[in-house]
């Protein structure tokens, strides 16, 4: 998020709802699902008429028994009448679903566009390592990059050799193992052939950017390796669909919790 707006959004939310991101395990994914079912409650109170959905579920039941009861007769006509009154009623129901729909885009897109940026990892722990790699075109594979931490970061080693990238032929990488000691913001500088490249490590509070691009000729970027957010620890994502593991967690706690706030509240 480098664009005003984004950067607005991404820092409100910190203020909101950066609390979260400091409980352990499973609890932000848990979080943030029960913050989203309840936003969607409560926006279906507000913008739907309960009384009718309730008269729509009471009609949409006596439907399928006298469905059934045709069936039964073998009154084929019957039950092509009770199918097209089922779809209208079910249009009119669609209506008012539609509109909760529509009223909880903004506030739901909006906690979607900070989530997006902060629930993807773990943040590191205090005495944690975590790897910090430059990737650079390969042409740089066999030179030297160096990195200097600051203080409450250690470097196993300073000096780092650029090596292919088994999975990208096109790209190299050099690597460095970064200790964590404290909590408070801290930064790595690497010193490549293509520049100076700063990338900002904290412990403890919300998860440190996993990748900046930097503006060079030489398209280079710098990339920490944070231990990915998963429900149970084992939910695996699905990148066909573009869909990341936490994201996956996330909706499933979510179709969950839906309709047991609806129960809750005794809502239609």
């Amino acid at each position: 998020m480098n664009d005003p707006v984004s950067l607005f959004i991404l820092r409100s939310g910190d203020l909101l709802f950066g609390w979260m991101l400091r409980l352990p395990g499973d609890l932000p994914l848990l979080v943030l699902a029960v913050l989203t079912a309840l936003i969607l409650v409560v926006i279906r109170r507000w913008t739907t008429n309960q009384d009718r959905l309730g008269r729509i579920s009471d009609d949409l039941a006596r439907l399928k028994q006298a469905t059934s009861r045709a069936k039964a007769d073998g009154d084929r006509a019957e039950c092509q009448r009770l199918v097209g009154l089922k779809a209208r009623i079910g249009l009119m129901r669609l209506r008012d679903e539609g509109k909760t729909l529509l009223w909880a885009l903004i506030p739901i897109a909006l906690l979607a566009a900070w989530a997006y940026e902060r629930m993807p990892y773990h943040a590191p722990r205090t005495d944690e390592t975590v790897a910090l790699r430059l990737v650079m075109p390969v042409s740089s594979v066999g030179r030297l990059a160096h990195a200097v931490a600051d203080e409450g970061l250690t470097l196993q080693r300073a000096v780092a050799v650029f090596e292919p990238d088994s999975i990208n032929p096109r790209e190299s990488i050099a690597t460095w193992v970064v200790q964590m000691n404290s909590e408070a913001s801290q930064s790595v500088t690497v010193v490549s052939p293509a520049g100076r490249f700063s990338h900002p490590i904290v412990a403890g509070s919300g998860p440190p950017p996993s990748v900046i691009a930097h503006d060079t000729p030489s398209a280079a970027r710098t990339e920490l390796v944070l231990r990915e957010r998963r429900l149970f620890g084992l939910l695996p994502g699905v990148p066909s669909i573009a869909l990341p593991a936490w994201l996956v967690g996330y909706l499933i706690i979510v179709i969950a919790l839906i309709p047991i706030t609806k129960r809750i509240v005794r809502l239609r």
